[in-house]
């Protein structure tokens, strides 16, 4: 639809520079202003994922020091954009990005660090398994039998 490309199109204009410069004539005001605006909205996107990283990755970001971690995020999300909405599941590619990154070569345990804290992090975030699918545990008065005397095999029966 016309409004699905239209929001397709606004993400990748936050996304890149280049973008923005072919979705800008369609704001009103001047495509110098258009471009100022989508700005707004990529500083608090970088912002907002660069935080999410921090936090999934708090051992890497100490490790690595916070101007140092604040590049390398930036870096990932130009090549990682976020797919989804909610940024608790920013990060997944993190480890592999780390690894093949050649600013962390002289750092060699930092991805196998990133993908310990991923899975920590995932698992933080992952459902109770009381609310998920699953083993539940059985109302209590499942545990007692209906008729108790019989179910002992017939001790306590009156006699």
């Amino acid at each position: 639809s016309e409004l699905a490309a239209l929001q397709r199109d606004f993400g990748a204009a936050i996304a890149s520079l280049d973008k923005a410069a072919e979705i800008a004539p369609i704001f009103r005001g001047s495509p110098r202003a258009a471009l100022e605006r989508l700005s707004v909205y990529r500083g608090n996107v970088v912002g907002a994922c660069s935080k999410a990283l921090a936090g999934a990755y708090p051992i890497v970001a100490k490790i690595a020091g916070e101007s140092f971690f604040e590049g390398l995020a930036r870096e990932y999300l130009r090549r990682f954009p976020s797919a989804s909405g909610d940024l608790n599941e920013y990060g997944a590619s993190l480890a592999q990005f780390v690894a093949a990154f050649p600013h962390t070569g002289d750092l060699p345990y930092l991805a196998d660090v990133a993908r310990m804290e991923w899975l920590a992090h995932r698992a933080h975030y992952a459902a109770d398994a009381a609310e998920g699918p699953g083993l539940r545990p059985a109302p209590a008065r499942a545990l007692v039998p209906a008729r108790p005397a019989r179910a002992r095999g017939g001790a306590g029966r009156a006699r």
